[in-house]
């Protein structure tokens, strides 16, 4: 298991492969180096892969105008990206790549995410997940920190299949950060703009 990094250390990998490739790094780059954070680790420390860029210098990708997808060309994305990571892609890991559709896009067309995995012949995640409450929702968080003995982040539930994605905290309890609170656990925090 890879050791936890800081956000400067986060900040530090992604301005050295910009560096490398003498542009900002994709997404589906950073999956494809084996011993790099996943871009959802991006994502769960800095709000997305733009701000995450942002944090480091890096120019954001600039907008376009959008690209209008047909149903398998959506599953093909869905496919290609599985079979990099080796499992189902999360939404979180979707909208961390460059060049694809975001996960709204596979709302609209197929009306939840997990229709669409199943339509791309993937496993959905959580298919048969009961409906948790508060107080079960809570308890996984105290021991999920046990078990890890730090506060867990977004990353740290999302590799682990058996538990509820942080979506589910985050409709209970408004966010990530509020559910951690809940349980007496430091939040996860951001850099702050500006700050080195």
């Amino acid at each position: 298991m890879a050791s936890p990094y800081t956000d400067e250390r986060l900040i530090e990998i992604l301005r050295n492969l910009a560096a490398e490739l003498g542009r900002p790094p994709t997404g589906k780059e950073m999956l494809a180096r084996p011993g790099l954070p996943s871009p959802s680790t991006y994502v769960c420390r800095f709000g997305s892969w733009s701000k995450a860029k942002a944090a480091a210098g890096l120019d954001p990708r600039r907008r376009r105008r959008p690209q209008i997808y047909t149903d398998e060309q959506l599953l093909d994305i869905l496919r290609d990206l599985a079979a990099e990571l080796n499992r189902p892609p999360t939404q979180l890991e979707l909208a961390a790549c460059r060049d694809v559709p975001s996960p709204a896009a596979y709302y609209s067309h197929f009306g939840s995410w997990n229709a669409a995995l199943e339509a791309a012949g993937l496993e959905a995640r959580h298919q048969h997940t009961p409906a948790y409450d508060d107080e079960q929702l809570l308890a996984i968080l105290r021991d999920l920190a046990a078990e890890l003995n730090k506060t867990p982040t977004c990353r740290d539930l999302a590799i682990r299949r058996d538990l509820p994605a942080s979506s589910v905290y985050d409709r209970h309890f408004g966010s990530w950060n509020r559910a951690l609170e809940m349980v007496g656990l430091e939040p996860n925090r951001r850099p702050k703009r500006g700050a080195k």
